[in-house]
């Protein structure tokens, strides 16, 4: 994976604090154990898509409508214009401050079209109109790393996942 220059850190670490520039994802086999009932009416997007694994994943894989990712430097009007017709959404929020997070969560209410979303952290609160669907855990980069090295059994990072259940 190639290094971002000084610049795109700067950039990342203003749009989700001191802490987004760290980097981690969720593993091909982390993808099915969550996404495994997406198909061709989804329109997917990642929110925290750094090399866009799990976008091409999404259309190779599960055949979604569409597939779309945007990294945290660009989140603002790309995101906003994403959200308009997502209907699953991935947030690889787990090092976003809590100001980022709840600018998604308020993007996310706003959004007509979205109907699921998942997870690495809980969201700051339940976007309104959602409820929590469930909690699984699902492989990324550091639990398999961990898993390997035989440092601790790490089967997973746990994720959560919403559900909308009322119309904004």
């Amino acid at each position: 994976m190639a290094a971002i220059g000084p610049d795109e850190a700067v950039s990342i670490e203003a749009a989700g604090g001191p802490q987004a520039t760290t980097y981690g994802e969720l593993t091909s086999i982390g993808f099915r154990q969550l996404f495994g009932d997406l198909g061709e009416s989804d329109k997917f997007v990642d929110l925290g898509s750094g090399t866009g694994k799990l976008v091409m994943q999404a259309v190779r894989e599960l055949g979604v409508d569409s597939a779309a990712g945007v990294e945290l430097n660009a989140a603002g009007d790309e995101a906003a214009r994403m959200l308009e017709t997502a209907t699953a959404v991935w947030l690889s929020n787990l090092c976003f401050d809590e100001r980022l997070n709840r600018r998604i969560v308020a993007r996310l209410e706003a959004s007509p079209t979205v109907q699921r979303i998942w997870a690495l952290r809980l969201l700051p609160e339940v976007p309104r109109g959602f409820d929590i669907e469930s909690a699984r855990l699902a492989e990324c980069s550091w639990t398999r790393q961990a898993s390997q090295t035989g440092l601790l059994p790490m089967p997973g990072h746990p994720c959560v996942s919403y559900i909308r259940t009322l119309r904004s």
